[in-house]
């Protein structure tokens, strides 16, 4: 008996802040050149001032468009479309992915098999074709000592209490989180756990969702047999409410509900430690290039950056919550 296709039973939510040229190659990569037509897709867009509206107004006319006067953050924007959402499935996506042709209709095939399946994440690709990591186990103290160390980079594949990822797998796995650059949720799931939690405004909304899913009984699954390019930038600007101290205050803010006040100041403490600790490296670092008589650009912008950090810690208790620009 024939699959039924996905087509009509799925809706594409993306969320765009500045992000024009990439935006434009998502878009391109769902409609494809092998469908008939695309999916039912929903931009909402945080106020960009690139001309990111006026590109999907022009070149994409099938595409449904919020355009928020403000940058109401990644979780709020997603729930503006997934409140008024009613496929039976619905892919939360990133704008700086490339997806492939079937992977969405596979996803969904998939799901349609394994009805206790609550959310699917799939193989997400760096641009030269490697394993981004994209699935892992809850955070922790451990975890976050395991990734501030390096630990997790260095230790046999083998040795999972060394590494929250998934590195490798033949098929698909249960897990606990899957990264949100490709986030396909059922419905039905969506309606027993809810829409993300507005209180963090970039990163963390994810996991956060992901526990409420698995507390509700549903399960958590990575699926790499369907794949995603992902173009993520290596970096961000360095600036006092850069993406990393707003990435900091989402973790503050998960560790926070759902482990208690103390364990939020412990992983504050540990961060804080982590940066003092990288400040005196790349002094030395800096110092030793000074020396030589090379180029200490780069040693000076990463000791700039966690020198911000570890201001950017000591002071959060007298200051508000970093925000979204």
């Amino acid at each position: 008996m024939r699959k039924k296709s996905s087509r009509g039973v799925v809706a594409v939510i993306i969320v765009s802040y500045n992000t024009r040229d990439l935006l434009r190659g998502c878009l391109a990569s769902l409609k494809g050149p092998g469908r008939k037509r695309p999916p039912h897709v929903v931009v909402v867009d945080n106020a960009s001032s690139d001309g990111s509206v006026e590109m999907v107004r022009k070149e994409f006319s099938w595409v449904e468009l919020i355009a928020n006067d403000r940058n109401a953050g990644f979780a709020a924007a997603n729930n503006q479309a997934l409140r008024c959402t009613p496929e039976e499935f619905i892919l939360c996506l990133n704008p700086d992915t490339i997806v492939e042709e079937n992977t969405i209709r596979n996803s969904v095939d998939y799901l349609r098999a394994n009805p206790d399946v609550g959310l699917l994440g799939c193989r997400i690709n760096n641009p030269d074709g490697t394993l981004q990591l994209s699935a892992r186990r809850f955070p922790s103290l451990w975890t976050l000592i395991v990734e501030m160390t390096g630990l997790y980079k260095v230790a046999p594949s083998g040795w999972t209490i060394f590494n929250p990822w998934i590195v490798r797998t033949n098929g698909p796995v249960d897990t606990d989180v899957v990264k949100g650059a490709f986030f396909l949720l059922r419905k039905k799931a969506l309606e027993v756990v809810g829409t993300f939690d507005e209180r963090f405004a970039l990163y963390s909304e994810e996991a956060d969702w992901c526990r409420r899913a698995r507390t509700a009984g549903w399960r958590v699954v990575y699926f790499p047999q369907v794949q995603i390019t992902h173009l993520e930038g290596a970096s961000s600007v360095v600036r006092r409410n850069s993406a990393k101290f707003l990435l900091l205050e989402s973790e503050a803010a998960y560790f926070r509900k759902h482990h208690g006040n103390l364990m939020a100041i412990l992983v504050l403490l540990l961060w804080w430690t982590g940066a003092l600790l990288r400040v005196i490296g790349w002094l030395g670092v800096w110092a030793f290039r000074r020396i030589q008589g090379r180029t200490t650009a780069h040693s000076l912008e990463r000791l700039r950056f966690y020198g911000l950090m570890v201001e950017w810690i000591t002071l959060r208790p007298f200051r508000e919550p970093s925000r979204l620009p």
